[in-house]
């Protein structure tokens, strides 16, 4: 999939670095390698402690903590040994210090080797800095579901794009050990 960064002129916002791009996805990549190792805490770790979550429930989970549990809970459960491919569709710096960033997601299932559909969404992540690092401010997630009509191959677009991430991974293997 290609990441659309949408640039914001020097001259709107003095002191937005290439820097704060890099430090964004690092952040965006250590939460989905958490989820992947199904470790709650590592995965909000990225957040800040009176962070907003939104989840595909559509119910409003607020704080860190509410959030790890509520993912302790998924992770532990029905979505044990999943992956998480995540992928940054467009970033753009509101001020120096916030950032929004609209991601496609998908979940992929122990005995699956490519995201579903099903698993598909998109998420918008409010991101702030604070004491110099870059965190997680809200999150809210969309599931994908088209209605019919062009949205549909919209939709399958979306996913074989996510399914090409997984390929350009060499060597990536699953939690089983086979090769993905």
């Amino acid at each position: 999939m290609r990441t659309l960064t949408r640039r914001v002129p020097p001259s709107s916002i003095d002191g937005v670095a290439r820097d704060d791009e890099e430090q964004i996805g690092a952040l965006l990549a250590e939460a989905a390698d958490a989820w992947t190792r199904g470790d709650a805490a590592g995965f909000v770790a990225v957040f800040a402690p009176d962070s907003d979550f939104v989840g595909n429930d559509g119910v409003l989970r607020r704080g860190r903590l509410a959030n790890q549990r509520w993912h302790s809970r998924l992770l532990s459960g029905v979505f044990r040994g999943s992956r998480l491919v995540l992928e940054c569709e467009s970033l753009r710096f509101l001020n120096t210090e916030v950032a929004l960033a609209h991601t496609l997601s998908s979940i992929v299932f122990p005995w699956r080797s490519e995201p579903s559909p099903r698993t598909s969404s998109r998420g918008t992540w409010v991101l702030i800095r604070q004491d110099g690092r870059w965190l997680v401010s809200a999150v809210q997630h969309s599931r994908l579901r088209p209605t019919g009509g062009s949205g549909v191959a919209r939709l399958s677009s979306t996913v074989v794009s996510l399914r090409g991430r997984l390929t350009r991974r060499p060597g990536r293997r699953s939690r089983s050990g086979r090769a993905v």
